[in-house]
């Protein structure tokens, strides 16, 4: 009994019996699948041509398939910004956001409305549920802000959520020449250049100066003429025109009549009549000057210590990020082929040469032509570098799991010609998955890639079946084409069972909804694909390629381990309570280390850049922000130099802030560098970190949080921006203010939490100016007018332009140099009739003091939020557990509330869906073992392997350190269709073996288990090395792979030994059972049972 080739007439599968040569009926599972397989052995050419044709057409879709990171899927976000220039954010809150809530919270699918309200504009976020139609949720909430009418709203605007409006890259600028030329030269040239390169849509530039003509007014001069800044600039807009005046006709010709008076340079506008007294005109060198100057900035660039301007380039909806990057590069005269090509194992060592470099007259022409030669543009940012190099490494680590299979295919094959045949199934049923992926319009990413990878390992199963079984047809002496047709018809029932087991585990999750099913549909249907495609492998081209090629004589190797584990086994059916007690123990004894499994919701993927927010107090100026931010430029070149690539600083605002709930405001005060670390640095970026933290508490007032970029699958699902959110609703922003600076003080002693901060901003110093309206009404203003009289002295006013040459500079009128203090602004002169005037400090009394920043609401109800992320080495479940315990002694005010949320509270969502997942996995899973037995018991002792795969995840997630996450349940829920298999095939042969070889029970569960030693051993090692390079987790993105191989392996290899020893055990228990039933209703006079019918019927 140690050779395979003593078994007499059985199958070498278990779903195959002799029954079906000899003409008998047996129950059980059936055989329904001669047809396939007769008709590929009777035409091998027309199957051939079948097969070179799925492969052939699989080559070139994948040729055609999109590369992305992650599925397309974007969170069903809409955003609505209101601007209302002059509105306080308390004023924003009370007049635009407020009713504007109440009008979109009334739409079908909305799930939640937060908002935003900061000085001059407000933001309301709709979130709606998952599945909702957005075109015509767009649609409605247009039709819903537009409806009404707010006079304070100036301009209002309707986004849809997108994570792809991020630069897919970011340049930076710099050289010799002045920040100014800089500007223009990115505006004027490169900028456009780049945008008329397929697939991008726009180049933002930011950082440098714009030019415009200062005209600077004397206060005394203006009151003495009796006019104002508005008088003037009106003036020399309306100056500063061409006009047409007509035609003219002078003998056959005939001429158009214009009269040209715009201004061409700071020359003619010094000479331009803005007034007249007594009829005298009054010329603006009358009143001051007119000279050349700059804008003010709202912010400033700098690259790897240069002062630098930013061009930030966003490519088109739906175009391919990858092949954008890689025209981008080709522009600018990179030849960066090496490093965006799919597949290059050299894609770091690209980068490394070209991304800091000018670049020459190399690549496509015309890009290093625009760049003058003392002027450097280097890549800040490439979005597709993480993209093709996850994909690399996914693709990498497949193949190194296909050619692992292979091995082990040969080691117990022995046959290098069998071991191809087999091995063929992988690569013709991922050919076959990519023609299904075509035509389903699914793309190359991390999640479809990762679904042919781990399904690889599962793809030779069904081949391996069937490959055994026309060994065994060979050896009972059939003949090469009738042992194929027989071997693969007799297992073909079975096969197609085994895999629906499999496949039927995917169906929940169309049922679950939200961001889960969202996320996960395309690797659901990449398994589907890929098992149902091996399928079709197994009966037809497998029975072809046999009937062909194998017409040697074949014996099995010998199979030492199954005199051993027969003797094991006949021990542990002598000693069932004992060996189901300790059996039991290993189980129970592993729920302990679940409570040390680390938990989150998304596996960040660990990149080699980062981001440094800064926030200095509040009123500082840009010059001082940027002084400070060239202090940490200074600390990260000092000492980490070597190992980083590029640092990247943005001081200031964005020019594309928006507003939103999830970030925070930006201005004079606030920076982001961007750090990116070489490849092969050896440090990483928690490194790095731990380095600048020390350093920069060294900086009074200033707030630091570091971010990883944004790339993250948490950016694409609309997710928080921190790991532990603790919401404090109430009306009083005094009150919020005071709660959540005590939740933040308290939640700072907590070892477990790290990076702590609240969105209650400590307010600009405001200067209120409070009028008296007596004196108003008197001087004949208004609010709004002394308002406008104020901003115009303040900011100036913005006449009109000067055409020079190809670029539009703006003519801006001002007191002075434009800046002011408080006394000088008191002092204003502000005109209120004929020859009259009044200072301001007459008009209105002073207070200082310091006023929200912004105001937060969630489903109209404001809110305060302390935001923290989890300490290195700690569980998010401690974090928020110490979190909820620290918080849960405050003592909070009537109507006040705390609530946590962030990313436990979207786990905890998600989780839920999953567990429903996972039973309802069950529930399908026994529908179809029952249907496969046409019993009811016989499918319930088969689900008693399920708990014995919870010991090994359980294990594996605690060696390994994994936490247990998003995919790691996906990994699990795919468990349950994976680890029946093996149960199967041993249940339904020790049936095969009692009924038709009249074997009793032991002997039959004993024969059985060492006659499918082989077979069970064979498709769990090509499943668990297959998965192996997934799980090992090398390379980029390889935390979000690595969760589900880890679920899967463990699971798989604990059940695989377990399944060996417990299953038997059930199975004799419960047919004892069987056999004292049917004898107890016996003895009670119940005649006529036979034994086949109570079985049908228990």
């Amino acid at each position: 009994m140690t050779e395979m080739n003593t078994v007499n007439p059985t199958t070498m599968n278990p779903d195959s019996s002799p029954g079906e040569e000899n003409g008998k009926e047996e129950s059980g599972i059936t055989h329904r699948g001669m047809g396939a397989a007769a008709f590929a052995v009777r035409y091998p050419v027309t199957v051939s041509m079948f097969f070179i044709g799925v492969v052939l057409l699989g080559w070139i879709s994948l040729g055609k398939l999109p590369t992305n990171l992650f599925p397309d899927l974007r969170a069903p976000r809409i955003t609505v910004l209101a601007d209302a220039p002059g509105l306080a954010p308390q004023e924003i809150e009370r007049i635009v956001v407020e009713p504007l809530q109440a009008r979109v919270g009334t739409i079908k699918g909305v799930k939640q409305v937060s908002s935003v309200s900061r000085a001059d504009s407000g933001a309301i976020i709709i979130d709606f549920n998952w599945g909702t139609d957005m075109d015509f949720a767009m649609l409605e909430v247009k039709k819903s802000v537009q409806g009404g009418n707010i006079e304070e709203i100036e301009e209002i605007t309707t986004l849809r959520y997108d994570p792809n409006a991020l630069p897919v890259v970011t340049l930076g600028l710099y050289g010799k020449q002045s920040q100014q030329e800089l500007r223009y030269l990115a505006e004027r040239t490169i900028g456009p250049s780049l945008e008329r390169i397929p697939g991008v849509a726009r180049a933002e530039v930011s950082g440098g100066l714009v030019p415009e003509a200062h005209c600077i007014l004397n206060p005394e001069l203006l009151h003495f003429y009796n006019l104002t800044i508005s008088a003037v600039a009106q003036a020399l807009d309306q100056a500063n025109v061409s006009t047409s005046g007509g035609w003219v006709d002078e003998g056959n010709q005939r001429y158009l009549i214009r009269a040209i008076g715009e201004i061409k340079n700071v020359e003619q506008l010094a000479r331009t009549v803005v007034g007249y007294a007594n009829g005298v005109p009054i010329y603006l060198t009358d009143l001051g000057e007119a000279r050349w100057g700059v804008e003010e900035p709202i912010n400033a660039v700098r690259m790897n210590g240069h002062d630098a301007v930013g061009i930030a380039l966003y490519k088109e909806a739906g175009s391919n990020t990858v092949e954008v990057v890689k025209e981008v590069r080709a522009f600018l005269g990179k030849d960066a082929s090496a490093m965006v090509a799919m597949g290059s194992g050299e894609a770091g060592q690209g980068e490394r040469n070209n991304s800091g470099s000018r670049g020459g007259n190399q690549g496509r022409s015309g890009g290093a032509d625009i760049i003058p030669k003392d002027s450097t543009i280097e890549i800040a940012y490439d979005q597709s570098l993480f993209i093709t190099r996850s994909i690399s490494e996914v693709k990498s680590t497949a193949i190194q799991g296909i050619i692992l299979a292979a091995i082990v295919l040969l080691v117990f094959l022995r046959n290098i010609r069998t071991t191809l045949i087999v091995a063929l199934a992988i690569p013709v049923s991922i050919l076959a998955t990519f023609n299904l992926m075509y035509f389903m319009d699914l793309s190359l990413n991390i999640m479809t890639l990762g679904g042919l990878a781990l399904g690889a390992g599962m793809l030779v199963d069904n081949a391996i079946v069937v490959i055994e079984n026309i060994f065994r047809r060979r050896q009972i002496g059939d003949a090469p084409a009738q042992a194929a047709t027989k071997g693969a018809g007799e297992v073909a029932s079975a096969i197609a069972a085994s895999t629906l087991t499999t496949v039927v585990v995917f169906v929940p999750i169309a049922y679950m909804g939200g961001v889960t099913a969202q996320l996960f549909k395309e690797q659901a249907l990449t398994v589907v694909f890929s098992l149902l495609a091996s399928l079709v492998v197994a009966l037809m081209m497998i029975p072809a390629l046999c009937a062909k090629y194998l017409k040697g004589t074949f014996s099995f190797a010998k199979q030492e381990t199954g005199g051993i584990y027969a003797r094991f086994l006949t021990l542990t059916l002598r000693r069932r309570f004992l060996t189901a007690v300790i059996v039991l123990a290993i189980c129970l004894g592993c729920f302990p280390l679940l409570l040390e499994i680390k938990q989150e919701f998304i596996p960040q993927a660990a990149e080699s850049q980062f981001i440094v927010k800064m926030r200095m107090p509040p009123g500082t100026r840009l010059e001082t922000t940027e002084n400070t931010a060239k202090n940490i430029e200074g600390w990260l070149t000092k000492d980490l130099g070597d190992h980083i690539q590029h640092v990247f600083t943005r001081v200031g605002q964005r020019p594309d802030d928006t507003g939103s709930i999830d970030e925070e405001p930006e201005g004079p005060n606030t920076a982001e560098i961007l750090v990116s670390l070489k490849d092969g640095a050896a440090i990483g970026v928690p490194q790095v970190i731990e380095y600048l933290e020390p350093h920069c508490q060294t900086i009074r007032g200033m707030e630091m949080t570091y971010l990883m970029s944004q790339t993250s699958l948490s950016t694409l699902i609309g997710g928080e921006k921190a790991a532990i959110v603790v919401e404090i609703k109430g009306r009083s922003l005094e009150t919020l203010s005071e709660l959540a600076r005590i939740v933040k003080a308290r939640m700072d002693l907590l070892p477990q939490v790290a990076n702590v901060r609240t969105t209650i901003l400590e307010g600009n110093p405001e200067v209120h100016l409070i009028p008296d309206r007596t004196l108003m009404v008197e001087a004949g203003l208004d609010q709004q007018r002394l308002i406008a009289l104020v901003q115009n002295q303040l900011r100036g006013q913005v006449a009109t332009s000067i055409q020079d040459v190809d670029q539009t500079k703006d003519i801006r009128v001002q007191l002075g140099d434009g800046k002011m203090n408080i006394p000088e602004l008191l002092d204003t002169i502000i005109p209120v009739g004929a020859n009259r005037a009044l200072t301001l400090g007459h008009l209105v009394d002073v207070k200082i003091q310091a006023g929200p920043r912004e105001i937060l609401q969630k489903d109209q109800e404001r809110i305060a939020r302390v935001l923290a992320d989890v300490s290195e080495g700690s569980k998010l479940s401690d974090a928020i557990g110490s979190a909820r315990e620290a918080i849960g002694e405050m003592q909070t005010p009537e109507h006040y509330y705390i609530h946590f949320g962030g990313e436990e509270e979207r786990r905890q969502e998600s989780f839920d869906r999953l567990r429903f997942a996972l039973i309802l996995a069950l529930i399908l899973v026994y529908m179809v073992m029952a249907s496969l037995f046409e019993s009811l018991i016989h499918p319930f002792v088969i689900m008693f392997s399920m708990p014995l795969a919870v010991v090994g995840v359980i294990f594996t997630f605690y060696l390994t350190g994994q936490t247990l996450n998003l995919m790691g349940y996906i990994g699990i829920i795919m468990l349950a269709g994976i680890v029946v298999n093996n149960a199967i095939v041993l249940i339904d042969y020790v049936n095969y073996l009692r009924r038709e070889e009249g074997f009793e029970m032991r002997e039959a569960i004993v024969r059985a288990g060492c006659r499918r030693l082989r077979p069970i051993f064979m498709t769990t090692l090509t499943t668990v090395l297959a998965l192996l390079p997934l799980a090992l987790g090398f390379g980029e993105g390889a935390e979000i792979r690595a969760p589900m191989a880890i679920a899967v392996i463990g699971g798989l290899l604990s059940s695989t030994i377990l399944t060996l020893v417990i299953i038997p055990i059930v199975y004799s228990i419960f047919e004892d059972c069987k056999v004292a039933i049917v004898a107890f209703f016996s003895r009670m006079g119940i005649q006529g049972i036979k034994m086949e019918e109570q079985e049908q019927k228990i």
